[in-house]
């Protein structure tokens, strides 16, 4: 899991040259998985995130091929949790909640604190957890 500072890289034309790149491209990339949970809106976030200059630099996000919506599958898979959040599919597949507690706290302030990169952290890895596991259960199928 990686965590990136998006406001930081997009205030230099240097920044956002990086994370189209990197981010961006891996985003776009038909052989990568990056695995979200409801992630239409954090995406529609990214995608209107400010960069340095519009002028000289198109934004890093040229597409989203690579971005699989657990949410998604994991409703296809278990309808009964069809709109249930992260912290229940949490507890459904792993025996324990996500603990939602940071979520709320004020992301816009640097540096973050270690209990804010513990959740971002935290909430993309369960993110990968659960495609795993819905995945070994289509194979058993």
């Amino acid at each position: 899991v990686l965590l990136i500072d998006v406001p930081a890289l997009s205030s230099t034309e240097e920044g956002v040259n990086a994370m189209e790149k990197t981010v961006g491209r891996l985003l776009d990339c038909p052989d990568s998985v990056v695995a979200g949970f409801a992630c239409k809106q954090d995406l529609s976030r990214l995608r209107s995130s400010p960069i340095v200059s519009q002028e000289n630099c198109s934004h890093w996000i040229s597409g989203t091929r690579a971005v699989i919506d657990v949410q998604n599958m994991v409703g296809k898979a278990e309808p009964k949790l069809y709109k249930a959040g992260l912290s229940r599919v949490c507890q459904h597949y792993f025996g324990k909640p996500l603990d939602k507690a940071e979520q709320c706290s004020l992301w816009s302030g640097r540096p973050l604190s270690d209990h804010q990169r513990s959740y971002a952290a935290l909430d993309a890895w369960v993110c990968v957890g659960i495609y795993d596991k819905l995945r070994v259960i289509a194979a058993k199928g």
